[in-house]
């Protein structure tokens, strides 16, 4: 377990305020002792919860019991989630466009469409990731991108994400099983669009202290990208 018995020799009642919520931050109730604190040269801290999109429900209880205690300590909530403006009426054509890239359907992720998704899914005993299980409300930050967006800047990138009759025909909820001669690149959709957008965001928080839950994929990336962002990992281990 990863103690900090001091910190720094503090002397003011604010330092010392300081001091009591970094206890609170790295006691041993975390995710699988793998959460991360930064800091940053504001004084505030960033408290990363690297997520997994399925887990068990004891897993997802101990980020909801997490969340909810900083959020008492006056931290703010920001979180990962693509944002799915259905509304919109290139919501579906978009969500073929992204299944075709990633090779199933992300729109809207339920146990509706588990047949669209990977088998991992559907380990039993396993449940799927999603904000009320780990105790965001309406009112937290999403630090992610909205699919039109998303699509619209990998388009710019890599050319239109053309649709085949099989796209096309195949539902969103179904087995996806169309077959490329060339398989679209995938990383600057799934990562570097999405955690650039992230980073973006959370620079503009540096006086305010963070609860992250982002995916455990992408911590390499959130990791260089906080440093850059003047945070120092002050506990916790990649």
């Amino acid at each position: 377990m990863v103690k900090i018995i001091v910190l720094l020799l503090m002397l003011s009642f604010s330092l010392v305020s300081c001091q009591s919520i970094l206890a609170k931050i790295v006691s041993d109730k975390n995710i699988n002792k793998k959460k991360l604190v930064y800091k940053n040269k504001q004084g505030k801290y960033l408290v990363y919860l690297p997520t997994v999109h399925i887990g068990k429900k004891e897993y997802y209880y101990s980020i909801k019991k997490e969340v909810d205690s900083l959020r008492k300590e006056g931290f703010i909530i920001a979180y990962e989630g693509i944002i799915f403006e259905i509304e919109k009426n290139d919501f579906e054509k978009n969500a073929r466009k992204a299944r075709k890239i990633i090779g199933y359907n992300i729109a809207n992720i339920n146990y509706n469409n588990i047949n669209s998704l990977p088998k991992e899914y559907s380990i039993k005993n396993y449940i799927v990731q999603s904000n009320e299980k780990t105790g965001i409300v309406n009112t937290d930050y999403n630090v992610d991108m909205s699919l039109h967006d998303l699509i619209e800047k990998y388009e710019l990138k890599y050319g239109s994400v053309i649709l085949s009759e099989c796209d096309l025909q195949t539902p969103l909820s179904a087995k996806y099983i169309c077959k490329e001669k060339k398989k679209l690149p995938k990383y600057y959709f799934t990562d570097e669009l999405r955690n650039n957008e992230a980073l973006t965001k959370i620079s503009l928080l540096i006086n305010k202290n963070i609860v992250l839950l982002y995916g455990k994929g992408h911590k390499f990336m959130i990791h260089a990208g906080l440093l850059n962002n003047g945070y120092e990992l002050v506990s916790g281990k990649l």
